[in-house]
């Protein structure tokens, strides 16, 4: 086993999902074979959040623990003294010292251990925030009575169902790791799922509603392509990169992905975290692709996992799989074209309600 230190830029990597994913598989099974190895991770990602959230709060509570007017302590910088006036100005210097501390961990963190792939490809999980909640997330919460966890979770993406037993498609980035997962429709009913098949190294993860309360009203609305789409094909998405179901629409730019990746579309269409997952639609309304990236930091240039690769992901599964009204290539289900803009909001109307919001908690 190599040392600590030669191992730390690929731990790095991996925590800041900058690995591709026949990179992350590799790190994952080393990790499953060295217990060092996860240890060594595990302190890193416990060491970099500690560093991102609460790198000053014990010397702020030591600083201001004591405001007795008989006492007076030196801290770094600061000197608090009993009398009233000055002791007012010298708090005022705490907390501006206080402040200082916290933009420069911030700053450093972010320049030693955030890296952002500014020019190469960036998934599109969505870091949900833990406090800074939305009234919409608050609401759902108070409508199921506690039934999902009382935080937001950490992650999120999209997903979409592909039987009508509560089996749905998303990508394995939005779900490795996770403790727990939910699922979220568009009319805010939350259901606890389960991974039941992964395939890391073309980012496919398949969940199974596990909530008995889940019920589907009728059959799925949508098929998925028996072929790939050509160039300039217009498309549309469906996703949560916010808490409610956001549409996009564009057209396929390049056959291939990133870095001529033969299994993906490059698209132009407008993208954000918490799109990955979510389904890709052409005009007749048949899924194409799943929406699992996008180039640095521009939100116009994505990437999409061609269907014909899901389709045999999908053929592949084992045999005790149930596979019962598992999404086909062909069938009866498509539904009328939305070349108009009439049907194209009739569909979406329909559509909708079979994306769902993924949240992910580890």
């Amino acid at each position: 086993m190599e040392m600590r230190s030669e191992w730390m830029d690929r731990i790095h990597r991996y925590l800041q999902g900058e690995m591709d994913t026949a990179e992350e598989a590799e790190f994952l099974n080393l990790q499953e074979q060295d217990p060092q190895l996860r240890r060594w991770v595990e302190e890193e990602r416990q060491f970099i959040h500690v560093l991102k959230t609460g790198l000053h709060r014990q010397w702020i509570k030591q600083t201001f623990a004591s405001q007795s007017p008989i006492r007076h302590h030196t801290y770094p910088g600061v000197r608090l003294i009993k009398t009233g006036k000055e002791w007012l100005a010298h708090v005022a210097v705490a907390a501006t010292v206080a402040l200082l501390v916290s933009l420069v961990a911030f700053w450093s963190f972010n320049q030693f251990y955030i890296r952002p792939n500014k020019i190469g490809y960036v998934d599109l999980r969505r870091a949900i925030d833990n406090i800074q909640r939305s009234q919409y997330a608050l609401m759902n919460d108070m409508h199921h009575n506690g039934k999902t966890p009382a935080n937001p979770g950490t992650y999120g993406g999209s997903g979409f169902l592909i039987s009508d037993n509560g089996y749905l498609v998303t990508n394995y980035h939005v779900v490795r790791n996770a403790d727990s997962i939910y699922v979220q429709d568009n009319k805010g009913n939350t259901y606890k799922a389960i991974m039941v098949f992964q395939n890391p190294h073309a980012d496919l993860a398949v969940l199974k509603i596990t909530d008995t309360s889940f019920c589907m009203n009728g059959a799925l609305p949508y098929v998925l392509s028996a072929a790939e789409a050509p160039l300039g094909e217009p498309v549309f998405t469906l996703g949560y990169p916010k808490d409610e179901i956001v549409y996009g629409e564009g057209y396929i730019s390049s056959e291939t992905g990133y870095r001529d990746d033969s299994t993906a579309y490059q698209l132009s269409i407008p993208v954000n975290p918490g799109n990955s997952g979510g389904p890709l639609f052409d005009s007749k309304g048949r899924i194409i692709g799943i929406i699992s990236g996008k180039e640095g930091e521009s939100n116009q240039i994505a990437f999409a996992i061609k269907a014909t690769y899901l389709k045999a992901i999908l053929d592949s599964l084992p045999a005790d799989f149930n596979k019962r009204a598992i999404l086909h290539s062909r069938g009866s289900r498509n539904i009328a074209r939305a070349d108009s803009y009439n049907n194209r909001v009739a569909m979406l109307k329909r559509l909708k309600d079979y994306v769902m919001m993924v949240k992910v908690y580890n």
